[in-house]
C-alpha cells in the first residue's frame, strides 16, 4: 500500500513527456495577385530619396502666469501713457484777476506782459518762468499759474533788463483807482486793466518814462531794420544777380531815418555789409522773403545777440498799397497838426510835408514797402510821427557814408 502511494506522487511530481515533433508542414500562403505593376525613373527616385519625413515638433510649455511681483514691475516700468481729457471733467476754476490776464494774453500773444498788482508788477504763466531766468526772481504757483513778482518803483529798470534779453515787454496799468472803484458800479470785481505802454529793444530809448536805465542794460545801437526783397531771376539786363533788397532803418531816438534799394547776389555779401554797418537791435523781416535772405538775418539774430526778429506780411501792399499806406500817414499828420496863428509856422510846416511827400515819391517800389510795413509797427508803440521828419529821411547811398565789405566790417571789429 505504501508503494503505490509513493509511486503516485512520484507521478504526480514527474516532468510532462514532450511531445515528439509533428512531421506534417503547414501550406505555404498563397502570393497576392499583383494587378499593377509600377515603375519609377532615376529622377524620381532620387528625389523621393531626398525626402525626409517632417519631425515631429516638441510640445511648448504653456507660460505660467505672472506673479504678482512680475506684475506690479511690468505696470512700474511700462511708459505712462497721457491721460485723455475725459468729458465730464471740470474746467479749472479762474479767479477774476487770472481771467483778466488770460484776455491780455489772447489780445497780445507775443508779449511778455507785467501786470500792475497793488504795489507790484506780477507775471503769469511762462512770462514768470522767462522773467525768473532773466531777473533772476522767484517764481512759484499761485493758484493755477507760475507766477512772479517786482516792486513798482523798479519798473525802470525790470523793463530794460527783458528788453535787453530780446523780448518784447507790455506794462499792464490799473485804470482806475481805489477811490474810483470804491464809489462806482465795479465795486466788487477787480480792477479795470489795460495795455499802457510797449517796449522793444529799438524803441526803449525813445520812451519818456523809463529815463535812468542800469549800465550795460542798453544797447549801443537801437535802430530798427526792416527788410524786404523780390527775385529778379530771369529778367533781362540783369546779369550776376538774383534778388533786388529793399532796407528802412529807423533809429527811434533820433528820428534817423535811411532807406534803401539794391542788387544782390546769391551770397547777400551786400546785405550782409549793410546789416553789420548798422548792427540793428530789432529786424522786421517782411514776408515772403528768399531763404538766403532769412537765413542771414537769422544767422545774425543768434541768440548770442539778443536782436529781436519779428515776421510781418506785405500781401496787403500789392497794386500801389504801399505808397498809399504812406501817404495816409502823411495826409493824417498835416489834418491833426494843432493850428498855429504865426503864419511863419504854416510855412515851415507846410514845405517840411512837401519834402517829405517829395523824398517819399523818389523812393523805390520795395523801399516803400519797408517804409509802410515799419510804419505799421511803429502805430503800436505810438512812434508814427518819428517818420514825418523831412530832414531825417535819406538814402543809404549818399555822399555821408562810407560803404565797406562784411570782411573788412567783421576784421576792423
Amino acid at each position: 500500500m505504501g508503494k503505490q502511494k509513493q509511486q503516485v506522487i512520484s507521478r504526480f511530481f514527474a516532468p510532462e513527456p514532450k511531445s515528439p515533433p509533428s512531421t506534417t508542414t503547414r501550406p505555404n500562403p498563397p502570393s497576392p495577385k499583383i494587378a499593377a505593376t509600377v515603375t519609377f525613373s532615376p529622377s524620381k527616385r532620387r528625389l523621393t530619396s531626398n525626402i525626409t519625413p517632417p519631425r515631429k515638433l516638441p510640445k511648448l510649455l504653456e507660460p505660467s502666469p505672472p506673479s504678482r511681483h512680475q506684475r506690479f514691475l511690468q505696470k512700474l516700468l511700462e511708459p505712462s501713457s497721457p491721460q485723455q481729457p475725459s468729458s465730464s471733467s471740470k474746467p479749472p476754476n479762474y479767479t477774476p484777476l487770472e481771467q483778466q490776464v488770460l484776455d491780455l494774453k489772447a489780445k497780445y500773444p507775443d508779449v511778455l506782459l507785467m501786470v500792475e498788482v497793488g504795489y507790484k508788477y506780477r507775471f503769469f504763466g511762462q512770462d514768470a518762468e522767462h522773467a525768473a531766468r532773466v531777473l533772476g526772481i522767484y517764481a512759484h504757483m499761485d493758484h493755477n499759474f507760475l507766477t512772479a513778482s517786482v516792486p513798482t518803483f523798479r519798473l525802470n529798470v525790470h523793463v530794460r533788463r527783458l528788453v535787453s534779453a530780446g523780448y518784447k515787454v507790455g506794462v499792464v496799468k490799473q485804470t482806475e483807482t481805489a477811490a474810483i472803484k470804491a464809489h462806482g458800479s465795479n465795486r466788487v470785481g477787480p480792477f479795470d486793466r489795460g495795455l499802457s505802454a510797449l517796449y522793444t529793444k529799438a524803441t526803449l530809448e525813445a520812451a519818456p518814462d523809463l529815463g535812468g536805465g542800469e549800465d550795460g542794460c542798453g544797447g549801443e545801437s537801437n535802430y530798427l531794420l526792416c527788410v524786404v526783397d523780390k527775385s529778379v531771376l530771369g529778367e533781362k539786363g540783369i546779369s550776376g544777380f538774383d534778388v533786388r533788397v529793399g532796407v528802412v532803418a529807423v533809429e527811434i531816438s533820433t528820428g534817423d531815418v535811411v532807406y534803401g534799394e539794391f542788387s544782390d547776389n546769391f551770397l547777400r555779401s551786400a546785405l550782409e555789409a549793410l546789416v553789420l554797418s548798422f548792427s540793428p537791435a530789432e529786424l522786421l523781416l517782411g514776408d515772403p522773403l528768399s531763404k538766403q535772405t532769412v537765413k542771414l538775418l537769422l544767422d545774425f539774430a543768434g541768440p548770442a545777440s539778443n536782436v529781436r526778429v519779428e515776421r510781418v506780411s506785405r500781401d496787403c501792399f500789392t497794386d500801389g498799397g504801399a505808397l498809399a499806406e504812406v501817404m495816409t500817414l502823411y495826409e493824417n499828420m498835416c489834418v491833426n497838426s494843432p493850428s498855429d496863428s504865426m503864419q511863419n509856422n504854416d510855412m515851415t510846416e507846410n514845405r517840411s510835408q512837401q519834402l517829405v511827400i517829395k523824398e517819399v515819391m523818389n523812393m523805390s517800389d520795395l523801399a516803400v514797402q519797408a517804409l509802410a510795413l515799419t510804419i505799421r509797427h511803429l502805430k503800436e508803440f505810438g512812434f508814427e510821427r518819428i517818420l514825418c521828419s523831412g530832414a531825417s529821411l535819406r538814402p543809404f547811398s549818399s555822399n555821408t557814408e562810407i560803404t565797406l565789405s562784411a570782411n573788412t566790417l567783421q576784421q576792423l571789429e
